[in-house]
């Protein structure tokens, strides 16, 4: 059950508004520089997550990470297949994406367009991701994430790093109460960003 809850709670970690006012953040984990902030979104029933971290790398390298989604299943918690779909651009482009749950759950699948927007003057990158339910037919066996929508903010620091912060809420869809996704909501989230940062320091040695 532990590994059902915390592959649910992945679900967040590519589905975010960033568009609601930026208080009422209570902080969950703080560890090892990572922090992990919940609040309550709105009417919904489940919560919005934040996670920030400073890590080494440049805007451009953790952009491109973020754009390699092939290779997400390799640090993104829960996740056992992604896949592009279309590249729209160099900037923009929509992928699939499966969370692999134990049975008797089923694994949620989500569709979702990735978009980048980046600050020449100031190095500051802006990641936008929305799901897009009908852009594909519906896989048998899995259960399609109904909504999820998130936002990256990419902040240049000093000495070749970065600072990293990402808000995301999502509805996985299927019968699962929000209060035990919401009970682990920190689990995914954080596992991600501890192997996003080993990526990052690899990637500048």
């Amino acid at each position: 059950m532990k590994r059902v809850l915390g592959v649910v709670a992945f679900l967040f970690i590519f589905s975010s508004t960033g568009l609601l006012a930026q208080d009422n953040w209570e902080l969950k984990k703080d560890e090892d520089g990572i922090k992990v902030y919940t609040r309550k979104l709105g009417d919904e029933k489940l919560k919005e997550i934040k996670v920030v971290a400073d890590m080494p790398g440049t805007t451009d390298q953790l952009v491109q990470v973020l754009l390699d989604v092939a290779n997400h299943k390799n640090w993104v918690y829960g996740i056992k297949e992604s896949r592009l779909l279309k590249q729209t651009d160099q900037s923009s482009l929509i992928y699939y994406s499966v969370a692999d749950l134990p049975w008797p759950v089923s694994d949620r699948d989500m569709v979702l367009q990735l978009s980048v927007t980046t600050d020449p003057a100031t190095q500051e990158a802006t990641i936008q991701s929305k799901s897009q339910l009908d852009y594909m037919p519906h896989q048998k066996g899995k259960v399609r994430v109904p909504y999820s929508t998130a936002s990256w903010k990419i902040t240049p620091l000093p000495d070749k790093a970065i600072q990293a912060e990402y808000v995301f809420s999502v509805n996985p869809g299927g019968s699962l109460p929000a209060w035990v996704v919401n009970s682990v909501a920190t689990t995914g989230p954080y596992n991600s960003f501890v192997e996003l940062r080993k990526l990052m320091a690899a990637a500048t040695r």
